[in-house]
């Protein structure tokens, strides 16, 4: 009640007097006979992108968002201002985005550090196949690319402004270099390959590893068995996607697997291992009849919740 019959400018901050006096001037006027000017008044918020600003009885200014609507009456417009005051709401925003910094830091660092801890294994894992016989340092070096693979995603995690998925083709990628690099003392006349990395495939940490140590396990298993005595051929790793599907291969032109051999039931660690890191994705896994081998697991781009 106190605020019938008085002007606008006892809501408005002294510092914005003038500067609202001026705009007012420039208006349409809410008198305008003609309702369907261009210049007559519409529905819309006020200065929609600006810090609006008010005054509260006690004089101190308040945070306002202020909606404008016209009302059109017997050829004439007026314009009813709807303000509220969003002081709280803007603390409470500012409030969240403060401990969403906090834990995107947090997350960051646990992901750091995750990630040293992984390579303090993989370098344990190295100094004791120094002295090891061939069969174990074969067996240690396998697993110390598993760590590699699983310390790869939290260095990317950690690298990266999305610490929350991982980018799938440029994991590949730097995936693809490390265990090219690790057999390239074995396996010199062996090419390895990423394509489609730029498929736009993003997943989150629970599934990037399962898909990173397949991946691993299936060209370290080629690496191994597709190329002997010295033979050179190229390694393929594929990744695409179709709709809500992903796909990625693993192809060799190598020697190919024995056509009776079921993968099902083999007994490598590595053979074991597939199966349960395709159900992990969501997946499935087929084994194609071509030159070589080839390897094709699909699974969905969006995981499935589970009960």
């Amino acid at each position: 009640d106190e605020l019938i019959g008085t002007g606008i400018d006892v809501l408005l901050p002294d510092a914005a007097g003038d500067v609202h006096a001026a705009l007012r001037a420039d208006s349409p006027r809410t008198d305008s006979p003609r309702a369907d000017s261009p210049r007559a008044p519409d529905r819309r918020p006020m200065s929609p992108g600006r810090d609006l600003r008010g005054r509260r009885r006690d004089g101190t200014d308040v945070p306002l968002e202020i909606g404008l609507s016209a009302i059109r009456h017997d050829g004439t417009t007026s314009v009813l201002a709807t303000v509220v005051d969003v002081a709280e709401r803007q603390a409470e925003q500012r409030q969240l985005e403060s401990m969403l910094r906090e834990k995107t830091v947090l997350l960051d660092e646990v992901h750091h550090r995750v990630k040293n801890n992984l390579q303090v294994i993989t370098s344990l894992l190295s100094l004791q196949a120094r002295g090891a016989s061939p069969e174990a340092r074969e067996a240690l070096a396998a697993c110390r690319n598993r760590v590699h693979a699983m310390a790869l995603t939290h260095q990317l995690l950690h690298e990266n402004s999305n610490i929350a998925q991982l980018h799938v083709g440029e994991y590949l990628e730097r995936l693809a270099r490390m265990l090219a690099d690790g057999q390239r003392s074995n396996a010199t006349g062996v090419m390895l390959r990423v394509e489609g990395a730029d498929a736009p495939l993003h997943l989150e940490l629970p599934r990037a590893i399962p898909c990173g140590l397949l991946v691993n396990e299936l060209v370290t298993n080629a690496y191994r068995h597709a190329f002997p005595d010295g033979r050179a051929g190229t390694i393929t790793v594929g990744l695409d996607v179709v709709g809500d599907t992903a796909r990625i291969r693993i192809e060799d032109d190598g020697i190919g697997l024995p056509p009776d051999l079921d993968t099902d039931a083999a007994t490598s660690l590595g053979f074991q291992l597939v199966p349960l890191l395709v159900d992990q994705l969501g997946g499935t896994l087929e084994r194609l009849a071509a030159p070589g081998t080839r390897f094709e697991i699909r699974f969905p781009v969006v995981a499935e919740r589970r009960r």
